[in-house]
């Protein structure tokens, strides 16, 4: 059994709620605004004290309100998922100075990702993946040194790798850029990120070749670059990343034989 038609304002009206979960139910509004009355108001935003809003698997369609987030500045977690959300993300998010996890996934987003998401420097999980978000991906967001998961898969984000993703002390574990409309080579710096587990760039138009000194990695565990324009060889470095489980190189325009490195590989499936 699931809950459905419109949440009721007088949830706005509860002052010590600090946790808003109506996940998996078929509510079709988004969210009562009483949640969001501006702190001067005499019956002031009772919610400000929100730090988490999960809002998965409702079908609540429409744009979000452009200075929503300006009012819930303790706000850590927020998860739209799953939803019938569309227009543009709101520059605003970036005033959430406390968000640790922002998750917009498999919605109907458009436009592109605002640069002041660079802004939330505590910010740890990025996900928007399946949505209609198209421009270049923010150089900004890889100022937060606190982010361990970027996943954008299967938008229509174009544009070069990003030229430093970890040009600072970067805790990043997982990227994932997949079916996208990403172009160029893959930049060296790439191989600053020394924390990464986790690497998709799969169905782009990527060129060139494959950094010979992608052994490096040595925390990686999944490796997908397939369906791209990658040509030369498949480096020997590569069997020297005994953690990977996971690697898919297939549909490229790759020479040349297989590195017996590879054999080294005790941890593939």
């Amino acid at each position: 059994m699931s809950l459905g038609g419109t949440t009721a304002k007088e949830v706005g009206n509860i002052s010590f709620l600090r946790s808003f979960v109506i996940a998996n139910n078929t509510f079709h509004r988004f969210i009562p605004d009483e949640m969001y009355i501006p702190m001067s108001l005499p019956i002031a935003a009772r919610s400000s004290r929100l730090d988490k809003g999960n809002f998965e698997n409702n079908y609540p369609s429409g744009n979000l309100p452009v200075d929503i987030y300006e009012k819930l500045s303790k706000l850590e977690r927020l998860g739209i998922l799953s939803n019938q959300i569309s227009g543009n993300i709101p520059p605003s998010l970036g005033t959430c100075a406390n968000l640790k996890l922002l998750s917009l996934t498999r919605n109907k987003f458009n436009g592109s990702i605002p640069m002041e998401l660079g802004n939330l420097s505590r910010l740890q999980i990025l996900q928007h993946r399946f949505n209609n978000l198209i421009g270049d991906l923010p150089s900004s967001i890889f100022n937060i040194s606190s982010l361990l998961t970027i996943s954008i898969r299967q938008n229509k984000i174009s544009g070069n790798f990003p030229e430093d993703p970890c040009k600072r002390p970067s805790n990043l574990e997982r990227l994932e850029l997949s079916e996208n409309m990403f172009h160029g080579e893959v930049s060296l710096s790439l191989l600053n990120c020394r924390a990464l587990k986790l690497l998709n760039i799969s169905n782009n138009g990527f060129i060139g070749s494959i950094p010979e000194e992608i052994g490096i990695l040595s925390s990686l565990r999944w490796l997908d670059m397939s369906y791209n324009g990658f040509s030369g060889s498949i480096p020997k470095g590569i069997g020297n990343v005994s953690a990977l489980r996971h690697i898919d190189l297939s549909y490229n325009n790759l020479t040349g034989t297989i590195p017996y490195s590879i054999g080294n590989m005790s941890n593939i499936e």
